[in-house]
């Protein structure tokens, strides 16, 4: 995860997901919201590939949902500390604060 993150006192949320999970897809919304709440100063998405020569495999539908966000294509294997989809961390002043697994809850999670 350090490879990822510059240490730089702000705060972020790392968001991991995959496109053949329901779960996944359904966070997009939240993570969206995400980029447009002023908690969070940095919002980065990966979806994860077994074969990254098989991201053509990416359906238009989901292509579509995808659209709105900058997202990474990493290999799955990299990420071998990820091992449930979606998977989000919540970093603040250079340390997890808060690992989220499974669906990205509403960006009101982080305003208190």
């Amino acid at each position: 995860m350090n490879n990822i993150v510059e240490r730089d006192g702000t705060s972020k949320l790392l968001f991991f997901f995959t496109k053949d999970c329901n779960y996944c897809l359904n966070s997009i919304a939240n993570y969206k919201a995400y980029k447009s709440y002023s908690l969070i100063d940095t919002t980065m998405a990966f979806m994860l590939v077994d074969e990254l020569h098989n991201i053509d495999t990416v359906s238009d539908s989901i292509r579509k949902v995808l659209q709105d966000i900058d997202y990474e294509i990493a290999d799955r294997s990299k990420f071998d500390a990820i091992d449930a989809y979606p998977m989000s961390f919540y970093i603040k002043n250079d340390s997890v604060k808060q690992v989220i697994v499974g669906q990205l809850p509403s960006p009101a999670l982080f305003s208190y």
